[in-house]
């Protein structure tokens, strides 16, 4: 089931997703917060993301590398 959340998510991050998977989950409430946070940051539209100054990319990332630390 976790991994279906994560597979969903991370459609368009396929490096991300790899960090994260490879490294297994941790906590099923923390896999789920993150994929939520991903599947949020793949609905942002390109207007939002240049408010922010960020790309959809480093914005994923930036959610892999918070659940893998932790």
């Amino acid at each position: 089931m976790i991994a279906l959340d994560f597979a969903a998510a991370f459609r368009s991050s396929s490096s991300a997703a790899f960090r994260a998977l490879s490294r297994g989950v941790s906590s099923v409430a923390s896999a789920r917060a993150t994929a939520a946070e991903i599947a949020r940051i793949n609905q942002l539209d390109d207007g939002a993301l240049a408010r922010v100054g960020q790309t959809r990319e480093t914005l994923v990332n930036g959610a892999v590398d918070r659940y893998l630390a932790g």
